[in-house]
């Protein structure tokens, strides 16, 4: 690999303020080196090889990188292709492993990318199910939320959708689905100055019927 081809794989962006202390950030385990920008003020590691300054120590590092793995710089998290994803309902391109912590722990690797478990995963025991609690979904829904929960209802990519929100827990079938977002229709076609409250009453009885 050149050094002017290692250039390419990185890309322009602020860091991700990494803390390194013996990897000199050129290891995967850096989240600046594993995101393709390099480190910058803001992080906070030591003897830094992540940098212009450090051209050909770099490169050997990215050329080692990827012989062991050529899909080391690629993104971990897979979205829908066909349809926007606005619950971040993107799934980890591995999975995770984890054994003990119910997938509520920062070093499971969907948890820190804000995305729930998948048919990818090999976890124990997951409580990493998105928004999919009362409690996670009314959290979730702060904001623009009729239009965040309109576009979950509409999306047609059931596949992307259906390995995120049945994993493990099937929760809605797809005629609750198709239902719940013609009652939303309703709702939101009506003008009502504040959709809201009956947007979340309609979401609340789906979460409660499944839960019982």
């Amino acid at each position: 690999m050149s050094e002017e081809e290692s250039d390419q794989v990185f890309e322009e962006g602020p860091s991700k303020k990494c803390n390194c202390k013996n990897s000199k950030c050129i290891k995967l385990y850096c989240e600046c080196y594993q995101n393709k920008v390099f480190c910058d003020n803001n992080c906070h590691c030591h003897n830094c090889f992540n940098n212009s300054s450090n051209a050909k120590q770099r490169q050997k590092a990215m050329q080692y990188t990827l012989e062991k793995n050529p899909s080391a710089f690629q993104p971990k998290i897979t979205t829908s292709d066909s349809k926007p994803d606005p619950l971040n309902f993107g799934k980890h391109n591995k999975g995770c492993q984890c054994k003990k912590s119910g997938c509520m722990k920062k070093y499971c690797e969907c948890f820190q990318a804000k995305v729930p478990c998948s048919d990818q995963c090999k976890c124990i025991e997951c409580r990493n199910y998105g928004f999919l609690t009362k409690e996670h979904f009314i959290r979730a829904t702060r904001g623009d939320e009729d239009d965040f929960l309109y576009q979950l209802l509409l999306t047609k990519d059931q596949d992307h959708l259906q390995s995120v929100l049945s994993y493990k827990k099937p929760l809605f079938e797809q005629k609750e689905i198709e239902d719940v977002g013609n009652q939303i229709k309703k709702i939101i076609s009506n003008n009502e100055s504040d959709p809201i409250d009956p947007i979340l009453d309609v979401f609340i009885k789906l979460l409660k019927n499944a839960s019982d």
